[in-house]
């Protein structure tokens, strides 16, 4: 009996071709799903940490300074997740953070750069206290800035750069948003923080194969990826 033609051996190879991304779509499709069916967590406080700041403020390079998210309870406060090589963060730092502390100057503003030095978890930037240093006094901001060396990244899932997040004063995260976004919808989510108005949303945990594999998905997209 005659073998299939050119014509059958290619339709075959195509449809293999075919069944294998549709597996590889289904697989990706379920690990996904189970990432984020497991790392939405019931309504709480927004994840706790405790950084050392790079000790530059308002002007002035004093001590380096250990803090906690919970020593501002009772204050808003708006988390910029950034890092001194990504030019998108200096976007949202001049068109959302800058006209954000003029005009509320009782908000508290961190600033946490993820991607420096191994210690921190995350080894990818390798960026340095000197560097962010430097980058506070080229951009003339006043509040104060961090290495990330509590795997905040991690807690608050920041797999993708810019990352503005804002903790009511009741320490329930209240906004969470990645990439650039207009000084509007911070404004909006700091003002009913301010008012005790602000829903709180889940937080996002994941673990970190959760986040290594969102993470590789957010490079695919996103100039700014892990």
């Amino acid at each position: 009996m005659a073998g299939p033609g050119p014509e059958g051996v290619a339709q075959r190879s195509s449809r293999r071709t075919l069944d294998l991304w549709l597996a590889l779509a289904f697989v990706l499709a379920i690990a996904v799903g189970a990432t984020l069916s497991s790392a939405w967590r019931t309504q709480g406080p927004a994840p706790e940490f405790s950084l050392i700041s790079t000790g530059y403020e308002n002007g002035t390079l004093g001590p380096p300074q250990s803090f906690n998210l919970s020593d501002y309870r009772g204050k808003t406060v708006v988390l910029d997740f950034m890092a001194v090589a990504c030019t998108t963060c200096r976007t949202v730092t001049e068109d959302v953070l800058k006209p954000l502390a003029a005009a509320n100057p009782d908000v508290v503003i961190l600033s946490i750069d993820t991607w420096s030095d191994a210690g921190s978890g995350n080894a990818f930037g390798g960026e340095t206290d000197s560097d962010l240093i430097k980058l506070q006094q080229r951009t003339d901001v006043p509040w104060r800035h961090a290495r990330d060396t509590d795997q905040v990244y991690v807690k608050y899932a920041a797999v993708s750069l810019p990352k503005i997040a804002v903790v009511a004063p009741d320490g329930q995260l209240v906004y969470a948003r990645e990439g650039l976004q207009g000084a509007d919808g911070v404004a909006d989510a700091v003002w009913a923080a301010e008012l005790g108005a602000a829903a709180p949303i889940p937080a996002l945990r994941v673990g970190l194969l959760g986040l290594a594999f969102i993470a590789g998905l957010a490079c695919a997209f996103t100039p700014c990826g892990i």
